[in-house]
């Protein structure tokens, strides 16, 4: 059977280009099993190194047992093991869902840029996951269920064995009198996904033989649907989007009811974030869209697969995606003015100019400004503060005018108005961060200078 599997294995190859790693979800089990042996020779043949990768998720007293399981196996076959036994948190979502955010987390974490997950899901998993998103009156979108070759926050993931039915996999492991673990909760039907497959899905079996095919139909059928609405999704996207990534509100209205929830699931998942409900996302359809013109709506979206907070907000006309900052805002002393990530949120970008380089620039420092006030550029003075409200600012070239209205001209967003950086040399203020420096301090024609920016926090997107 092997040789039989392992033309369609190697098929996956060019689909995937250069592969750094294969990691493979190694449970022990039946499943991950098979997968890690065709890992093994398709690794033998490719030259590319294997990692098992084995959580443990310490729900069961043999959890340790499966683990120790593991170890033996891959040191018969010859493959590197990692182990790593996690905490499941499964208040608010479940078990299950929780255990699978514990195992992604440590799969994230050990990945590299270039490595494939490879995860040993089958046909009859693909079946019940149709049907548990079914029962959640998922669309197309969810009753597309798993694909072979998908992304995840950066992760290329393989499902290799995705159509083959578990007892193919059984009568090969068998044939090669191979053991495997048993999870003795997948006995247990207080689970969804058990109850389906211990109680459900023999009776609709034994009604209908062909009803693991049919479903496979099914999602084939979803897929390309969700292909279609994608390709429509990114159309509106592009008319839809501005220059610094927010979606036009005006135009947005333009769409139906339907195009318009199309457009803001398609824009949420171009950020690799779980999908709100129904209920939610025409909630914050209505948020945005009626919301009175010099309203400031905001509405807070949690974000399952990266347990984090995000909100969408609209301003100046558009909608904006942003991380939700819990960061604390306090002055940060610099060690040394170069660019750095910022404790209170975001990049301080720090350039330096030598005299001739670049045009006179009112919005970089001149170093000899700063040393005719008796400061040192190369001095661990620099200090990063933030607006408290009040303060008042001469910007070179401009009469000094309440920090709140330069903020407001330049359209700052609201939610970084307070942690935009203000570079203070000792106690002296010299710059408002991508706004300009302050009169006195600006770059001249022949003068060295520095520019001060700030790149705002934003959340990763796809590809």
């Amino acid at each position: 059977m092997s040789e039989l599997l392992l033309p369609e294995w190697l098929s996956y190859a060019p689909r995937l280009g250069r592969v750094g790693r294969l990691l493979v979800g190694f449970s022990g089990g039946l499943d991950s099993t098979v997968l890690l042996y065709l890992a093994r020779r398709w690794s033998l043949q490719s030259s590319v190194p294997i990692v098992a990768v084995h959580v443990n998720h310490q729900l069961s007293a043999h959890a340790f047992a499966w683990q120790q399981h593991c170890v033996d196996l891959c040191e018969a076959w010859g493959i590197a093991l990692h182990c790593e036994a996690v905490h499941v948190d499964a208040h608010g979502v479940g078990v299950e869902s929780a255990a699978r955010a514990a195992r992604y987390q440590v799969f994230q974490r050990l990945a590299k840029p270039s490595d494939v997950l490879l995860l040993g899901h089958h046909r009859d998993d693909q079946v019940e996951t149709f049907f548990l998103r079914l029962m959640r009156g998922s669309g197309v979108l969810g009753l597309a269920s798993m694909d072979d070759v998908s992304e995840w926050q950066g992760l290329c993931i393989v499902r290799p064995l995705l159509g083959l039915s578990k007892s193919v996999l059984h009568e090969f492991a068998k044939s090669q009198q191979w053991t495997w673990v048993e999870d003795e909760s997948n006995q247990s039907d207080r689970y969804d996904r058990n109850f389906l497959r211990l109680e459900v899905l023999p009776r609709l079996a034994q009604r209908w033989p062909s009803s693991a095919e049919a479903v496979e139909r099914s999602v084939r059928h979803c897929r390309e649907a969700q292909g279609l609405l994608d390709e429509l999704a990114a159309m509106d996207v592009e008319t839809l989007c501005q220059t610094d990534g927010g979606i036009s509100v005006d135009r947005l209205r333009l769409l139906s009811l339907s195009r318009a929830r199309n457009v803001l699931r398609y824009w949420l998942r171009s950020f690799r974030l779980s999908l709100p409900s129904e209920a939610r996302l025409n909630e914050t359809l209505a948020v945005m869209l009626q919301s009175a013109e010099d309203a400031a709506p905001l509405v807070l979206l949690q974000d399952t697969g990266l347990r984090q907070s995000v909100e969408l907000r609209r301003f100046d006309g558009a909608i904006y995606v942003v991380p939700r900052m819990v960061a604390a805002i306090q002055p940060f002393h610099l060690v040394e003015l170069k660019s750095q990530m910022l404790p209170a949120g975001g990049r301080l970008l720090v350039s330096f100019y030598r005299a001739g380089m670049v045009p006179p620039n009112r919005s970089a420092v001149s170093v000899r400004k700063l040393a005719a006030h008796k400061l040192d550029i190369e001095s661990a003075a620099w200090r990063i503060d933030y607006r408290k409200g009040g303060e008042r600012v001469k910007l070179a070239g401009h009469p000094t005018r309440p920090l709140k209205k330069i903020l407001q001209e330049h359209r700052v967003p609201p939610w970084w108005r307070d942690r935009l950086p203000l570079l203070y040399k000792e106690d002296v203020l010299v710059a408002v961060a991508g706004l300009g420096v302050v009169e006195g301090y600006q770059m001249q024609a022949g003068e060295d200078g520095v520019q001060i920016d700030w790149e705002a926090p934003e959340l990763p997107k796809q590809d």
